[in-house]
């Protein structure tokens, strides 16, 4: 076992989230490692594990040590599927594999910290202030926008590759991370490992920053650099979300004046998109790319997997196709891609519930999340949606909490008259 220099560093950030009381560090913590896809904190037998799940198992320790009597246990829908999603992922891979490798076990366990990380969000969201939730994505936005120029200007070549750079957020020499292409590389990816994986944070940032009340400088400034960043990732999957996503979101939210100037102004970002050149490349002639090929290769060799095994699939990290649909398919079988499905889709229905509350945001920024999974997202263990599903968590529990507690009150003033 070894440990890295980013290693050391993070460990020490971890041990110093451990002190507050409060766990709004810790949080911060577990969305920052999140985002650091291309780091290793301790390589073991050539196998480099990364800050996620140290942080995962961190985060739920000290969520264990602060433990909140006033919120009632229940398990909820949502809660009951991902336990049940879990349990199907270890029987699929006890029925297919007479020996199970070391790799396979940790990336058994590398999910269900995210799982019991989702969960357990909503049980500690009274030791995590609002403020700080806010600042903290702000705080990771900031990041993201500046780490994807400086990758960006590096994978140009228009500025070396700096060795510090490389230390604190490239650590990992995998040739499928975009940063490690040697030759000049034209798209934006920020510090995840290429750009597909950048689409479902950008994305949702640019509307949880839409949504945003009382917008100041700060936030138009924002927008603006998050668009264009976008528009750099020179990704299918990210212009996908950017175009249908956004779009459903303003006609359900805005009024028709607001929702007729917004349509304007995509119609100019598509317009120069379009004249550029880039939507024929990334989106009406994707298919017939080298990628595109590829992508449609994958799936295929994935759903042939689905036939051969419709029921139990072939074993949890059997497969690796372009969407995540398919990976399931012909990992989980028709039983785990349901209960996925029903996971993920449970957004919709608080979306629906919670329209009109500034919380139906995260909601969105779920769906985004989803919708890109769906598209590209060809792991269900995908670091960058499970950043957006525990913002979602703990925004959606917090909210619902004080709708509990708002009940209450109300309650016992009716039966006091």
């Amino acid at each position: 076992m070894q440990i890295t220099f980013f290693g050391f560093l993070w460990l020490i950030i971890l041990i110093l989230s451990l002190i507050p009381k409060k766990n709004n560090f810790i949080f911060g913590c577990l969305l920052f490692s999140m985002v650091l896809q291309c780091d290793n904190v301790i390589t073991i037998s050539g196998m480099g594990v990364g800050p996620q799940v140290i942080t995962c198992i961190v985060f739920l320790a000290k969520a264990l040590l602060t433990p909140n009597k006033k919120i009632k246990y229940t398990i909820g829908k949502q809660t009951a599927i991902l336990l049940f999603l879990i349990i199907w992922i270890v029987l699929t891979v006890f029925v297919n594999e007479s020996t199970i490798s070391l790799e396979l076990i940790f990336r058994i366990i590398q999910i269900g910290l995210y799982f019991l990380c989702f969960i357990k969000l909503a049980r500690v969201r009274d030791s995590i202030s609002k403020n700080s939730i806010y600042k903290t994505i702000d705080l990771l936005t900031i990041f993201l926008l500046t780490m994807g120029i400086i990758q960006f200007l590096m994978s140009c070549h228009i500025i070396p590759k700096f060795s510090i750079i490389r230390i604190l957020f490239y650590n990992d020499s995998s040739e499928s991370i975009a940063f490690n292409i040697s030759g000049v590389y034209e798209r934006m990816c920020s510090t995840l490992m290429e750009p597909s994986f950048f689409a479902p944070i950008i994305v949702s940032l640019f509307l949880y920053f839409l949504h945003k009340n009382n917008k100041k400088a700060k936030d138009y400034i924002i927008l603006s650099i998050i668009v264009i960043e976008i528009i750099l990732t020179k990704s299918s999957t990210a212009f996908a979300a950017f175009l249908v996503v956004t779009m459903i979101f303003a006609y359900k939210n805005y009024k028709r004046d607001k929702f007729i100037i917004f349509a304007c102004s995509y119609i100019v970002i598509f317009g120069f998109i379009y004249w550029t050149g880039l939507f024929d490349d990334v989106i009406l002639n994707k298919l017939s790319t080298a990628s595109g090929i590829t992508r449609t290769r994958l799936n295929d060799a994935a759903f042939d997997l689905f036939l051969a095994n419709p029921f139990f699939g072939n074993g949890y990290k059997s497969s690796s196709a372009s969407s995540l649909i398919f990976t399931l398919l012909a990992e989980t079988g028709i039983i785990g891609t349901l209960l996925y499905f029903c996971f993920a889709l449970y957004s919709l229905k608080t979306v629906v519930k919670y329209q009109k509350q500034k919380e139906s945001i995260f909601s969105w920024m779920f769906i985004v999340a989803v919708f890109c999974q769906f598209l590209a997202g060809s792991q269900l263990d995908l670091s960058s949606f499970w950043l957006i599903a525990f913002i979602y968590s703990i925004n959606l529990s917090k909210y619902e909490g004080t709708l509990q507690l708002s009940n209450h009150h109300l309650k016992n003033k009716i039966n006091w008259r």
